[in-house]
């Protein structure tokens, strides 16, 4: 009687599991579809990746920090016309217009960044 317990029990953890990856697969499908991306690079004048530049998203919360090799991402970002602020202490901050469309990526470099 015990073991059909521990069974029942263990079938019904397996099916709450099931139920849970599947609707998080589907909201997660939802909220990217129709959304864009922006990425890019962003180098110094002597044509070196620029680590850890902040990169703000203007008119959002959304900040991004550059990798070792200079680049940034956004993802899931509402179609529209953005501004990019890109600084970093001791250098000049740059701002660049962006414009996104659904289900595209916009390509964002920054080179010789002073």
């Amino acid at each position: 009687m015990r073991k059909y317990y521990r069974l029942t029990y263990i079938l019904k953890c397996f099916f709450l599991l099931f139920l849970l990856s599947f609707f998080s697969q589907l909201f997660a499908n939802a909220n990217e579809e129709g959304s864009g991306i922006i990425k890019g690079k962003i180098t110094t004048t002597d044509k070196k990746p620029a680590v850890l530049v902040n990169v703000v998203l203007k008119g959002t919360k959304r900040n991004a920090l550059t990798d070792d090799n200079g680049n940034f991402i956004f993802r899931n970002i509402v179609p529209g016309n953005y501004e990019l602020e890109i600084s970093l202490l001791g250098y000049e901050t740059i701002t660049q217009n962006v414009i996104i469309e659904a289900n595209k990526t916009a390509i964002c470099n920054q080179h010789d960044y002073r």
